[in-house]
């Protein structure tokens, strides 16, 4: 049987980011294991993240969203998340980045199956030059 792996991914306020985002990862290449769950949990936003989370869960049933009506702030957020977590492996992400290609959940994850040494791995940030002066 394949391992299992959720997504967990906190978010406050990111219309602009989550439709590339959620797309990027509902198309991830993953032959050593399953995407059981997409969790991505809102910290109270404002804005039309949590319409942009009904849409998507509407057509995508990996897409377990979770909305939290007032802001208890990260910390608070992972604690739920992980609270919530049944799978063998947990990719925890920030609503703002961006996903480079369809093996980098695939990259994270394969040295926690593959080593018997690993049990954390992480992603390299690479900043982006900002389009305006208010970025």
């Amino acid at each position: 049987m394949k391992n299992t792996v959720s997504i967990g991914i906190t978010v406050l306020n990111e219309e602009k980011n989550l439709h590339s985002l959620l797309t990027a990862l509902l198309h991830q290449e993953t032959p050593d294991f399953t995407i059981t769950a997409i969790q991505v949990i809102s910290d109270g936003s404002s804005d039309n993240t949590v319409k942009i989370l009904k849409s998507f869960a509407a057509k995508h049933p990996v897409l377990k969203p979770m909305y939290g009506t007032k802001r208890l702030g990260k910390p608070a957020r992972l604690n739920w998340l992980f609270s919530e977590c049944t799978t063998d492996v947990i990719v925890v992400l920030d609503g703002d980045v961006s996903i480079p290609s369809k093996q980098t959940i695939q990259r994270l994850v394969e040295p926690i199956l593959h080593e018997t040494k690993v049990d954390l791995t992480s992603g390299k940030a690479d900043y982006l030059p900002t389009r305006t002066y208010f970025e």
